[in-house]
């Protein structure tokens, strides 16, 4: 490996002789624009990873909403108390269902506008989707979410705070 200069600039390039060029590492972390108002493409890969699982989310609520209403209209007849051999087993309120789903709903629509924001280079994105998500968190906590489920959630934030720069 070795640094070459380009046509008598202050622009040093590093050959390689498995790689005809490689870029340094801080260039491609700080994903360097020469335009400005341009996307950096780490965000753009990011905001399309986050469009594909909020949209699955959207998809997964829509369909709790579903069947929690076709479960609820089979069920409207039936007591919330069961005995089974002497033993009294009391079922989850469905009010509890619904509010955890009409909170996770919403929660998904505001990282969504995030998101959106975020592709648009809007700092104010981040802030809400991150605001979000941890609204996401806690609604996950409440009902039994696993600390593992914070891994992917916290990388995200972590992955659009490193490109806040290019944001405005």
């Amino acid at each position: 490996m070795f640094l070459t200069k380009i046509n008598n600039q202050s622009k040093y390039v590093l050959y390689s002789p498995c790689n005809s060029k490689l870029n340094s590492m801080s260039e491609t972390l700080d994903n360097v624009n020469t335009q400005p108002g341009t996307r950096p493409v780490f965000l753009t890969v990011i905001c399309i990873l986050s469009f594909v699982g909020i949209g699955l989310a959207i998809i997964g609520y829509v369909g709790a909403f579903a069947l929690l209403g076709v479960a609820e209209v089979a069920t409207s007849g039936t007591t919330a108390v069961t005995t089974t051999a002497g033993a009294t087993v009391t079922t989850v309120s469905t009010g509890i269902i619904w509010a955890y789903i009409i909170g996770g709903f919403i929660t998904v629509i505001l990282q969504l506008v995030g998101v959106l924001q975020m592709w648009k280079l809007r700092k104010s994105g981040f802030y809400l989707y991150t605001v979000a998500t941890v609204i996401a968190l806690v609604l996950g906590f409440l009902y039994g979410a696993s600390v593992f489920s914070l891994i992917l959630p916290i990388a995200f934030i972590i992955m659009y705070g490193v490109n806040l720069k290019a944001m405005r």
